[in-house]
């Protein structure tokens, strides 16, 4: 399954990027997840997340590397990809991409995912794609 927000924020691309950082992920998380980070070590290749995600007081382990990363001139992203995920998600690939735009930035957001058993993906959809939606609001307080 895939799941594409784009968030356009009125800053320049380079300050919207310096501002990707673990305060970022916890200002980002919406009210209902509970997330608690244990470790966030950058957004560039080999570099490793480890957070504990979940809702009325159940958490499960969730962690990440850092696969993919890259620039041009007004462009900048890195890729996620789970190593160890939250039950039902089998796979889960995250591009995280800012861009420059007329009026700004515009900041994507560009999931994959599948979960087990596969009759899951569309209900997990429909689950995770309001909670990314709300990057929209959360982005454009931010930047």
């Amino acid at each position: 399954m895939k799941i594409i927000i784009k968030s356009p924020v009125p800053l320049p691309p380079e300050q919207v990027w310096k501002g990707f950082n673990l305060e970022l992920l916890k200002k980002l998380t919406p009210g209902i997840v509970q997330l608690k980070a244990d470790v966030f070590e950058g957004t560039q290749p080999g570099c490793r997340f480890e957070m504990r995600v979940g809702a009325f007081g159940v958490l499960q382990e969730w962690k990440g590397l850092v696969t993919q990363a890259g620039q041009t001139p007004g462009s900048f992203w890195f890729v996620d990809e789970g190593v160890k995920l939250p039950w039902p998600l089998k796979k889960w690939k995250h591009l995280h991409a800012v861009r420059k735009s007329a009026t700004g930035t515009v900041i994507y957001d560009l999931i994959q995912f599948s979960c087990r058993p596969k009759w899951l993906n569309p209900i997990v959809f429909c689950l995770l794609y309001p909670l990314f939606s709300v990057r929209k609001r959360k982005y454009l307080e931010s930047f």
